[in-house]
């Protein structure tokens, strides 16, 4: 069976945050004794396809680094259109749109990107 994860738009993730296309700036209450700072979510969309104990996952030609197949969606576009349009675009494969269930919410940091700047799937 396939299991394959739309991410719903965070809630508005919490109050403070503001969005700005696919980027979220949310201020984070300091610890007692240190400064507020700010922290950047770059929303996304992945594939999670697991068989055997295995995920799909991909890396592009001439990388070292593997990744989640998804990404971002186009203004207005409905999560399980963006993830069809993803998963066409970097696996040439078509997903059923009746089939993506949604998964869960995974956060980390952004690979490649300033410290502080998380990915949401």
């Amino acid at each position: 069976p396939m299991a394959s994860a739309g991410v719903q738009r965070a809630a508005d993730a919490a109050a403070g945050a503001i969005t700005l296309g696919n980027k979220r700036r949310m201020d984070v209450e300091p610890a007692e004794g240190s400064r507020k700072m700010a922290s950047t979510h770059i929303d996304k969309l992945a594939l999670v396809h697991v068989r055997n104990r295995r995920q799909l996952v991909a890396r592009s030609r001439g990388k070292s680094a593997f990744f989640t197949p998804g990404g971002k969606r186009e203004a207005g576009e409905r999560d399980e259109a963006a993830l069809v349009r993803e998963c066409k675009e970097e696996l040439s494969v078509d997903l059923k749109a009746e089939s993506i269930q949604r998964y869960g919410v995974f956060e980390a940091q952004a690979h490649g990107k300033p410290e502080g700047t998380m990915v949401r799937m």
